[in-house]
């Protein structure tokens, strides 16, 4: 948590629910506080200014402080800049607390941020796997349970990248544990049910990823949920994949580096040392240059008039993976 050492606290991201953990947390510890609770989508600069001039009756306590929610939503300028500049930084009387549920900051909260004290809570990116598998770690040791092999990485399938259902679902698998609080498979299956949408880009990354297991389950959740027209998707993601992959392979295969290929990707470099590049490894050129080829001729297959072209995106999955 953030250590108090300023009127002004800033905190800021797109995962919601750490960001609401941290507000009850703030509460808890500013009960003897006088709290005013505001939304930035109701108020104007001036509102904000008048409310944190104004000094409201205390019977007890140890100060006031402010809440804004959803503060992206005001626009402030001039008069907001005037008065946090008038403020005494060592005054802790009065607090203000600005929430920015967005992991870009608009520039007057990014300059509270900088003159005050900030803390960000952003959701692991897609691509970070082991960031939220050890997020998902650390919210079973805060619930006293320990995860058997393999069960963070089940919750991960079952409920992807949402932090808030992996509490609720801890919470609720923890009735069943033992007195050795271990969460066993069993456990998870008996309370969690998949909340995740499966996109088909998702398909072929599993595939070129060399998963076969997880290609395999994406493709029939995705068959499943919507029927024989996701083919052309599929199709056309792999397309997309293997172009990706085809131009990594041939840059790495002439002693290129990770940030060659993100530049010529046109991509963050990062993301290609994680994912792009170890992906792209797993193939060679000729390979690629082969799924290419086949994915061009079931692209229009598949747009025609060919039969049973659920079969035939199934065994060019496979093939991919294999």
């Amino acid at each position: 948590m953030a250590k108090l050492s300023s009127p002004f606290i800033v905190i800021s991201g797109d995962d919601d629910f750490s960001q609401d953990r941290y507000i009850a947390y703030r509460k808890t510890a500013w009960k003897k506080r006088h709290i005013t609770l505001r939304d930035g989508a109701d108020m104007s600069e001036v509102d904000l200014v008048n409310l944190c001039e104004t000094e409201p009756i205390f019977d007890e306590g140890q100060g006031r402080v402010i809440f804004l929610d959803n503060a992206q939503e005001l626009k402030c300028g001039k008069v907001w800049s005037e008065y946090v500049d008038k403020r005494n930084p060592a005054n802790l009387s009065n607090l203000f607390l600005a929430i920015v549920r967005d992991a870009k900051m608009p520039a007057c909260w990014s300059s509270l941020a900088k003159k005050g004290t900030s803390v960000a809570f952003m959701k692991p990116r897609p691509w970070e796997s082991k960031k939220i598998l050890d997020g998902i770690d650390d919210e079973a040791e805060g619930l006293k349970l320990k995860l058997d092999l393999g069960v963070a990485d089940l919750i991960y399938r079952l409920l992807g990248n949402n932090l808030r259902s992996v509490v609720n679902e801890l919470t609720k698998v923890s009735y069943l544990v033992g007195p050795d609080r271990l969460v066993r498979k069993e456990h998870v299956v008996k309370v969690m049910v998949s909340s995740v949408e499966i996109e088909p880009h998702q398909v072929m990354e599993a595939a070129f990823g060399k998963n076969k297991k997880l290609a395999q389950n994406r493709l029939s959740k995705l068959f499943k949920l919507s029927g024989d027209p996701v083919c052309i998707p599929i199709v056309v993601s792999g397309l997309h994949q293997v172009e990706k992959l085809l131009i990594a392979r041939q840059i790495l295969d002439q002693d290129g580096s990770v940030a060659d290929v993100a530049i010529r990707l046109g991509i963050h470099e990062y993301v290609c040392k994680i994912n792009i590049v170890p992906t792209a490894q797993k193939h060679t050129a000729k390979a690629l240059l082969g799924h290419m080829n086949n994915l061009c001729k079931l692209d229009f297959q598949i747009k025609g008039a060919a039969r049973s072209k659920r079969t035939l995106v199934e065994l060019a999955v496979l093939a991919i993976a294999a």
